[in-house]
């Protein structure tokens, strides 16, 4: 597949690249949220240092190992059925909880978070880098990093809102809401992302 389409970057700039990006943010939002409340939740209950530690490696660990994969898979396969799958797969992973509400569940739900966050991320930057030409690369590139980082500034600010009460089923209702809004985006622009 050659690197730029000019037919599909018209197609996609126009309305997709900020579908896209927000569907990024929506699903960044949804990380955030969960991700860095767990900690809070770790101290109420009293677990250990391990717990928080190990939390956060396998966390990180599944977006090291999900990354190289989701992006070979989508250079091969296209961008939007990764990008489908993992976001809806956050968007269930609430009833892990409900069915098993313990610290292992939620930690279990964090290292699953870890492999659609990676995916998302990978397979989304794939999908902009495949779409547009060398001189508005950058710029996009510098827009998605920003809303990236700026939903891992909100998405903590809102999840210690949400845990005010230290009741954490308003996180991860909030977490599942954000990812279905970041599956229901992603659906709109499914057909027009690179393949």
């Amino acid at each position: 597949m050659p690197i730029h389409n000019p037919k599909l970057s018209q197609t996609i700039t126009r309305l997709n690249i900020p579908l896209l990006m927000g569907a990024v943010f929506a699903a960044s939002m949804g990380t955030g949220v969960f991700t860095f409340t767990l900690p809070l939740m770790n101290l109420d209950e009293k677990a250990g240092g391990m717990w928080l530690g190990s939390g956060f490696a396998g966390y990180f660990l599944a977006k090291l190992l999900i990354a190289p994969l989701s992006g070979s898979y989508a250079d091969t396969h296209g961008s939007s059925k990764p990008l489908l799958i993992s976001c809806g797969l956050a968007f269930l992973l609430p009833l892990l909880y409900l069915l098993h509400p313990s610290i292992e569940t939620l930690y279990a739900i964090q290292f699953i978070l870890g492999l659609c966050a990676g995916t998302v991320r990978t397979v989304s930057m794939a999908a902009i880098g495949a779409s547009l030409d060398g001189n508005k690369l950058s710029s996009r590139f510098a827009v998605l990093s920003a809303v990236m980082n700026s939903s891992f500034l909100l998405g903590p600010l809102l999840g210690g809102l949400l845990y005010i009460d230290k009741d954490y089923l308003p996180v991860l209702g909030t977490m599942s809401a954000f990812m279905g809004l970041a599956f229901i985006i992603f659906t709109l622009c499914a057909k027009h992302l690179p393949t």
